[in-house]
């Protein structure tokens, strides 16, 4: 928590309207921490003034049905903006293998953060390989798209961004845990790559938090 309340401080200086962490950024042991760790973060996003998505795993001992998928993951999504208010979102599906135990009526939910008076798409880790939430983001003419993942060996983030912005998606983004100087990617309409080794700034410690901006009105 200490490196999220520093980087949004020094985004916010920045100018920076919106903060995304990688996907399982927090851990919560029950629901209740889980609760208590969304109030957390929306009180520094608030403080601060900065739209946040941060990605929380809760233990999947703690899972309810409330809250759960037909594919019973346990990785939410925490999403706050002066627009949009908070939401709390569950992930509805991990891999292109259990996809369909996902519901119809969860892959078309709209889950979109509105800021600065831009609509970006909320995707979970692999959420980007299910066709028909690919489908539904495009359906629901968002600015952007932002998919946040777990680990970046083997994701192959990059084919279900490629399909989103080939498809007329106009930017799409990616934030995950991976090792020191990796890849920030990002594709814009057609496919087009504009992934980058660079970051912007670094926060050290642990975690270390290596920080790009990207522009959401970008061609």
């Amino acid at each position: 928590m200490a490196a999220y309340r520093e980087v949004v401080c020094r985004l916010s200086e920045r100018d920076v309207n919106l903060f995304v962490s990688p996907a399982g950024y927090l851990f919560a042991s029950c629901w209740d921490e889980l609760q208590s760790i969304t109030e957390e973060l929306e009180a520094e996003a608030v403080r601060r003034g900065i739209a946040v998505i941060v990605g929380i795993d809760l233990s999947p001992r703690a899972l309810t049905q409330e809250y759960s998928t037909g594919a019973r993951l346990s990785a939410f999504a925490f999403s706050w903006s002066p627009e949009s208010g908070r939401s709390i979102w569950v992930q509805r599906s991990s891999s292109s293998e259990n996809h369909y135990l996902a519901t119809g009526e969860s892959c078309s939910e709209e889950r979109v953060l509105t800021v600065q008076g831009r609509r970006v798409a909320i995707v979970v880790c692999g959420e980007i390989f299910n066709d028909r939430i690919r489908n539904a983001v495009l359906q629901q003419h968002v600015d952007a798209a932002v998919d946040f993942g777990h680990y970046s060996q083997g994701f192959r983030v990059w084919a279900g961004m490629k399909v989103l912005t080939r498809a007329g998606l106009p930017v799409c983004f990616c934030s995950v845990h991976a090792g020191p100087w990796t890849k920030k990617y990002c594709y814009t309409v057609g496919g087009t790559s504009a992934t980058t080794w660079r970051s912007d700034f670094i926060v050290e410690g642990s975690p270390r938090l290596e920080v790009k901006f990207w522009n959401v009105a970008m061609p």
